[in-house]
């Protein structure tokens, strides 16, 4: 495969034990300000290759 996924727990979930709290996904992941998703990060050239651009959506 030429990409790998490098998974690390959430601040807000942690390993899942914060998943029955709804009101968590509110507060914004402290790098990326990010609130009630989750997200991908891709080299922009890697990206522009496959064709996906900013806010996209995409499946892993």
């Amino acid at each position: 495969f030429p990409l790998h996924l490098q998974v690390y727990p959430a601040s807000a979930f942690y390993d899942g034990r914060g998943a029955p709290f709804p009101w968590l996904q509110q507060l914004p992941d402290p790098m990326t300000t990010v609130v009630w998703d989750s997200w991908v990060e891709i080299n922009p050239a890697t990206a522009a290759g496959l064709g996906i651009g900013h806010g996209d959506l995409v499946e892993v």
